[in-house]
């Protein structure tokens, strides 16, 4: 992969500097996380909900990345600062990177469904997506390329997800995903909402993967669960 001038391969970054940046940020961070385990919560708020387990990938399927450059390294001070404050906000849940955007998702896919509008936002959204998804498919004809490169693009080739699932492993045509949404439903309970995780992944996931899917000349078939699979049939 050529270097720009002033630029870091993300794959040298995390090969050469990941053992000592890590060390780093732990040390930083080791003072506060004590400092904050030893206090316990605020008077008056829960203790913290231990965080429940990430289902585990078949043994077949490999972690699936597609790597970049980072050209500003100073900005990896800033996201880390704020990953160290996130996961530090234990109480009464653990949060984690993807929160915000989990809450926001679950927020408009609820109200879309009350208002019987979540038809008319999955078709916006395939248009919406349809330009971007004709340049995936001019992209991977010209490469060469095969139908798990149109997954490929759809999943760890886009922020859009790997900012949004903590886990993408891929099998070949197929790509495997621990659904954020589930915890998601259960830490806002308290808020009164009357989502259900079937009319998630029934009016949203499910329909939206297989739109932006055709709109990128594949099908697929989506299997939701704590790992949802979307393979190319």
């Amino acid at each position: 992969m050529k270097k720009e001038k002033g630029g870091l391969d993300r794959r040298d970054f995390i090969k050469t500097s990941g053992a000592v940046l890590g060390g780093a940020v732990l040390a930083a961070a080791s003072p506060n996380i004590k400092s904050a385990e030893s206090a316990g919560p605020p008077k008056g708020r829960p203790m913290a909900m231990p965080p429940k387990p990430l289902p585990k990938m078949p043994a077949d399927a490999k972690p699936a990345v597609m790597y970049g450059q980072i050209h500003e390294t100073d900005m990896l001070g800033n996201a880390l600062n704020a990953l160290i404050q996130t996961y530090a906000s234990s109480t009464p849940y653990q949060h984690k990177f993807n929160d915000a955007l989990v809450k926001a998702h679950l927020s408009y896919i609820e109200f879309l469904i009350k208002n019987k509008m979540i038809k008319k936002y999955i078709k916006f959204d395939r248009e919406f997506l349809a330009p971007l998804m004709k340049r995936v498919v001019k992209r991977v004809k010209k490469k060469g390329g095969t139908k798990d490169d149109i997954l490929a693009y759809m999943f760890e080739g886009t922020e859009c997800s790997f900012q949004l699932f903590e886990k993408i492993y891929k099998r070949p045509n197929e790509r495997l995903v621990v659904c954020p949404f589930r915890e998601g439903i259960k830490h806002n309970a308290f808020l009164g909402t009357t989502l259900k995780i079937e009319q998630v992944c029934k009016n949203f996931c499910t329909p939206r993967w297989e739109g932006q899917a055709e709109e990128g000349g594949i099908k697929v078939k989506v299997t939701p669960g704590e790992i949802c699979s979307i393979k190319v049939v």
